[in-house]
């Protein structure tokens, strides 16, 4: 699958990416694996690859919680340069499964980072309701 990401176009990229949260809901264990593929993607200067990673983000999370804290990393990249609406979301599946103290650390990071614009501070504030 990494030779597909690598060598293929961004639509292809993008099928492939929606179809990494299958194997992850078959076999939770594989979502490591799966943060690791994602991970190589961000800075892909399609914001439509980002966008499709911060949506699954938020289903690989609630598949398998014990992947928060790396899962909590690529968010903070992606509210760095893509759709910030759909990592806000994510978000909130973080909020879920971290304990609070760890949530609010990244909720924190994230408002506090001078590179992440107002919307998408707007974004992490309204998710925290």
């Amino acid at each position: 699958m990494k030779e597909v990401l690598n060598d293929s176009g961004n639509e292809v990229k993008i099928v492939v990416i929606w179809s990494l949260t299958e194997p992850v809901r078959i076999n939770p264990s594989l979502a490591q694996e799966t943060l690791k593929i994602l991970n190589t993607l961000i800075n892909n200067p399609s914001n439509y690859i980002e966008f499709t990673i911060a949506k699954i983000l938020g289903w690989i999370i609630q598949i398998n919680p014990n992947i928060s804290h790396d899962a909590s990393t690529i968010l903070k990249n992606l509210f760095s340069n893509s759709d910030k609406s759909e990592s806000a979301l994510s978000l909130v599946e973080l909020g879920k499964v971290k304990p609070v103290e760890e949530a609010f650390k990244v909720f924190k990071d994230i408002l506090s980072d001078p590179y992440v614009d107002r919307y998408a501070k707007y974004a992490v504030a309204v998710s925290l309701l």
